[in-house]
């Protein structure tokens, strides 16, 4: 109906513009309108071909007269000083043919030079979501959260396809949990609402977390995995997870390594830098079929048990895949069988997020581009469905 759809339009225009004023109201750490030469104030261009170098273009800026552009490589930030598990907000005016990304790259004292140039390999870790295609200037606003023991962070941004990525007036703001919170929200309003539901008996090997969240305390959280646990701990379901329980102060550490597995991690002094050093209360180990077997997540859970009191929590990849979408066999092949009768082996809760992930993205009414960046990564709008699977998980009821 014609009112309906002005009303959601008036809805969304009011969040869009209580979001605006939220984010003018955190303190600016860094900001950049590109009036001068980004190259003179630690902006660096890069190209895999050095022939269509990223431009400092002219024209049609979102404000003043110039601009970032790419059509190929990827424009990086001057280093950003920031307070280790500390939350940021950055607000960019996007200008692009197709999907570009957006990354956030975190350095420590020992491996940060205070110039652009630094070598990626340096970065300890980071997080990265996907820009929106839009013919004219659009603000779109990233939060990211320095992950422990860092001390700077730089920006990148990267174009896809060959696609031109214009970028214009970035500004980085602290921000504290709850306005990180109310960024998730907004992000949230945007999909489809997902319903959720938990195992009932999962608190049975979690009576530590359980006790936490309901008196209060510190909850020091170990996400175990690759680039797709990345994307669910860059979704910040802790956020959630504080709001329902604000005596509770949940500490993540994503602790993750791309294109790797448990058979990468189950070494013992991967273990111990991977895991037991962080201190954990409780480790959420992605299980994924990729470079994983039975054997390599059951040595890391008597490991970490044989040195630690932390309660373990399997966690089944995350994404959307068509033969999700039937139920799980107990008994069958399936990997996901397998992790399921591991953990009942071994006494270990389980969180499945493949197929109530696949269910919702079938049925939700959006094609799965909508959620993603790439083909196996999600963007924003992605990650915040998954904050919603993984937070009611630790929900208690």
């Amino acid at each position: 109906m014609f009112w309906l759809s002005t009303l959601r339009k008036l809805v969304m225009l009011t969040m869009i513009g209580i979001a605006a004023q939220q984010f003018a109201q955190s303190a600016v750490v860094m900001q950049f309108d590109f009036e001068r030469d980004p190259l003179n104030i630690g902006w660096y261009a890069w190209s895999p071909d050095n022939k269509s170098t990223p431009q400092w273009a002219t024209g049609n800026a979102h404000s003043g007269t110039r601009y970032l552009e790419a059509t190929s490589g990827r424009w990086r930030s001057p280093m950003i000083p920031v307070k280790s598990g500390s939350y940021y907000l950055v607000e960019a005016f996007i200008r692009g043919e197709g999907i570009g990304l957006w990354h956030a790259l975190f350095f420590d004292g020992n491996s940060v030079k205070l110039e652009s140039s630094i070598d990626l390999n340096a970065a300890k870790t980071g997080i990265c979501t996907g820009t929106d295609p839009s013919t004219t200037w659009r603000r779109q606003v990233m939060c990211f959260r320095a992950a422990p023991g860092t001390t700077h962070a730089q920006l990148m941004f990267e174009t896809k396809n060959n696609n031109t990525l214009a970028i214009d007036d970035v500004t980085i703001r602290s921000a504290t949990w709850q306005e990180a919170a109310r960024w998730e929200e907004d992000i949230y309003a945007t999909v489809p609402p997902i319903a959720c539901t938990a195992p009932a008996n999962r608190w049975e090997f979690l009576p530590h977390t359980r006790e936490l969240l309901l008196h209060g305390g510190n909850l020091r959280m170990v996400l175990l995995g690759s680039s797709n646990i990345n994307d669910v701990g860059s979704s910040y379901p802790e956020l959630l997870i504080m709001k329902r329980y604000p005596r509770t102060v949940v500490d993540p550490v994503i602790s993750v390594q791309g294109s790797v597995g448990c058979n990468y991690y189950q070494t013992p002094e991967r273990v111990k830098s991977a895991i037991l050093d962080h201190k954990p209360d409780i480790v959420v180990i992605e299980c994924s079929s990729f470079d994983s077997t039975v054997d390599s997540i059951r040595s890391i859970v008597r490991q970490v048990r044989a040195a630690s009191r932390a309660e373990i929590v399997f966690e089944t990849t995350c994404g959307y895949e068509k033969g999700w979408l039937v139920p799980l066999e107990p008994n069958g092949t399936d990997f996901f069988a397998c992790v399921l009768r591991l953990a009942n082996e071994e006494k270990v809760a389980c969180l499945e997020l493949s197929r109530p992930a696949s269910r919702y993205f079938a049925d939700c009414g959006k094609p799965f581009e909508f959620f993603r960046r790439d083909a196996h990564h999600f963007n924003d709008r992605g990650k915040q469905v998954m904050a919603r699977l993984f937070a009611s998980f630790f929900t208690v009821e």
